[in-house]
């Protein structure tokens, strides 16, 4: 975060142990001329330093707990850029280890007025700021359920959204966290800021003004049946029409016991296909070896998601890479899974502190009730929110017209050489 020559880098201790800092080495341009002053968590540690680097070694360790927070803010005689390639700041501690912070995206911990960033990576940012949000389009999610978020019970309108909810295992509320983080990714409405806290034409959910579908069919603790499934995915076919339902997201996996298409999910989903219903399922968390693809992914049909990494470079795209516990075809049937990859890493979606995940692992508490997951399940969702602007803007699409153009449209990622950067069995 820049302004009024001053540089802001934040870094949040996401390991399950304390750390101590034993010093701080700051690399930045020479034309920004001396670095007037340091602090350090509000601390004034130095100033008037000439030339274009310095390393401060503290007195005593300093100790950063486990969840806390790092906050450097650097005053310069003047800035001649802001681009991260030109500042280096590392973190030395104690054992030896450093944590290079060499982008001001490192940290994606933001307060209410923040950037998800993953909806301007896949450019719908663009449609946003054209009218296509969505709106109109019923979004079926069958998972742990969903809490009550304002972003989510409100469209982008400022609307009352639609939204009808089913639970096929007892109780409203997602107590497991994963459902609500899922449709947030979809739909949430919140208007993004840019960093100097500026609201702008696009939103923190790919689709933010769908009309939701949740059906409860996964516990406490993230567990389903193959029974609560079948009679989620036969709900959304048989009330298709009287709710609207265009998009079906499937954000989890099973394993593969026969060929998919003795598969009972697998025959309800094909069912839902024919019935013109897109359904999008993730391809599984248990890669990066081949043949990993789990239940519904496996299914032909469908369009199954695979995960990418932003290597924390939001808007640099030449560095992302399929994230390694994305799951990999081929499908013991031989079919080339997954049909594509997206963003699915860090992923800064909506979690109710009560949920099961966000007490187990609070450590990615990401403020203001956002909370930080990876997985393809999380790719799964940002897919399905792409479909629902592509049905809003052509409703009358196919499941497979969707499929088709979702795959010609995709950007194969290629080494300089121009050969495929992954196999075709990872993106």
């Amino acid at each position: 975060k820049a302004k009024q020559n001053k540089v802001v880098w934040t870094a949040k201790n996401k390991t399950s142990e304390d750390a101590d800092l034993e010093s701080i080495t700051i690399n930045w341009p020479a034309a920004n001329g001396a670095l007037k002053n340091l602090k350090v968590n509000g601390e004034k540690l130095v100033k008037n330093v000439d030339g274009n680097s310095y390393t401060h070694y503290f007195d005593n360790l300093v100790s950063v707990q486990s969840g806390s927070k790092v906050k450097l803010a650097m005053k310069f005689d003047s800035l001649s850029s802001v681009s991260d390639s030109d500042y280096y700041i590392a973190l030395n501690l104690s054992d030896g280890s450093v944590v290079e912070l060499d982008s001001v995206k490192q940290n994606i911990t933001r307060n209410e007025q923040r950037d998800t960033y993953f909806p301007t990576q896949v450019r719908a940012n663009e449609l946003h700021e054209m009218g296509i949000t969505g709106r109109g389009v019923g979004v079926a999610v069958i998972d742990s359920g969903l809490a009550n978020f304002e972003q989510l019970e409100y469209n982008s309108f400022g609307e009352k959204r639609e939204i009808h909810r089913l639970s096929l295992v007892g109780g409203k509320k997602d107590k497991f966290g994963h459902g609500t983080h899922v449709t947030s990714l979809i739909a949430n409405s919140e208007v993004t800021y840019t960093e100097d806290g500026q609201p702008t034409n696009s939103f923190n959910g790919i689709a933010p003004d769908v009309d939701l579908i949740s059906i409860k069919a996964f516990d406490k603790n993230g567990d389903s049946t193959y029974s609560d499934i079948l009679t989620a995915i036969i709900y959304v076919i048989e009330n298709k029409d009287r709710l609207n339902i265009k998009v079906l997201n499937l954000s989890f996996g099973s394993e593969v016991q026969s060929l998919y298409f003795y598969d009972p999910i697998n025959v309800a989903l094909m069912a839902a296909w024919d019935a013109g219903i897109t359904v999008i399922t993730s391809a599984g968390n248990t890669g990066p070896n081949g043949m990993t693809v789990g239940v519904p992914g496996n299914n032909p049909y469908l369009i199954t998601v695979g995960a990418t990494s932003d290597n924390y470079t939001p808007f640099n795209f030449e560095d992302d890479f399929v994230a390694s516990f994305s799951s990999s075809g081929p499908t013991h049937a031989g079919f080339i899974k997954p049909e594509l990859v997206a963003p699915g890493a860090h992923l800064q979606g909506l979690m109710s502190e009560k949920s099961s995940l966000f007490k187990n692992y609070s450590v990615y508490d990401d403020n203001n009730g956002y909370f930080l997951l990876s997985g393809t399940s999380q790719a799964t969702a940002v897919t399905s929110g792409i479909v629902a602007l592509m049905l809003q803007d052509q409703p009358n699409l196919s499941p497979d017209d969707v499929k088709c153009r979702l795959i010609d449209t995709a950007r194969m990622a290629q080494t300089k050489e121009g050969d495929l950067g992954f196999s075709i069995f990872r993106q």
